[in-house]
């Protein structure tokens, strides 16, 4: 398993295009803070806010880009053929590369909230609201949170074969689908509640943000989210075995 994961990290490590990704996302949350620090100085808990609601969705495209491709650009280039003639047992490159995907995301966030709120301290905006245990416990959250998004979309890099299919599917989800698809007349208000991004970010939360067409439950969120997971794994898990033979 180890080999495995070391593998998947070379690989990782060795392809510009993740650096690439990972630079201009960490470029474009943070460069802007040092010009509009000023904005936040009579109400510095938006600065936090700011801080949340760009890793909720522009670093949360930044997870799906970078996890859909360490499978996606393996079919790509036809290189999963070599990925399971070297390991065999094909749930260990899948677990691998979740592994790997997931530190490099959760790093992410870190780099982002904690990066951001060292930029807007330097700014003169004060930020010790961002390190007490309220805020602290939503950081954490959001960390760990990370790894169901990375997880959906690897399933679906698995499924799809397809880089254009399976990231534009969690794009979409990341940008707000769920609660388009809750208008649906007669259907909308019955699916809205089971969907992923607005269970996952009630997670992400701690609770503290909802939907727009109900109050948020973390333990009901919690349930919905294993239950996403429980099902695209398992989907991703069979293909691979069975189409992929």
């Amino acid at each position: 398993m180890l080999n495995a994961i070391k593998s998947e990290w070379t690989k990782m490590t060795t392809i510009r295009s993740y650096y690439i990704t990972l630079g201009v996302i960490i470029l474009a949350a943070l460069a802007p803070i040092w010009f509009i620090a000023d904005t936040y100085e009579e109400f510095p808990v938006l600065a936090g806010s700011y801080l949340y609601a760009f890793y909720g969705s522009i670093g949360a495209i930044a997870v799906v880009i970078i996890s859909g491709l360490m499978v996606t650009g393996e079919y790509r280039y036809n290189e999963i053929t070599n990925t399971f003639l070297t390991t065999p047992k094909r749930w260990k490159p899948m677990v691998a590369k979740t592994i790997v995907a997931s530190m490099v995301s959760m790093a992410l966030c870190l780099v982002i909230h904690y990066a951001g709120a060292a930029i807007f301290a330097l700014r003169g905006i004060d930020m010790s609201f961002f390190f007490d245990g309220e805020s602290t416990k939503i950081i954490a959250l959001t960390v760990v949170g990370t790894i169901p998004l990375v997880m959906v979309t690897q399933a679906l890099g698995w499924l799809t074969r397809s880089t254009a299919i399976a990231n534009t599917i969690m794009i979409v989800m990341v940008l707000g689908i769920d609660n388009l698809l809750g208008l649906i007349p007669k259907v909308g208000e019955f699916i809205h509640p089971y969907l992923l991004m607005n269970n996952l970010k009630i997670v992400w939360s701690n609770g503290s943000v909802g939907s727009l067409m109900e109050e948020p439950n973390m333990s009901k969120a919690v349930m919905i989210v294993l239950v996403w997971l429980i099902v695209a794994v398992t989907a991703a898990v069979v293909t691979v075995y069975e189409r992929d033979a």
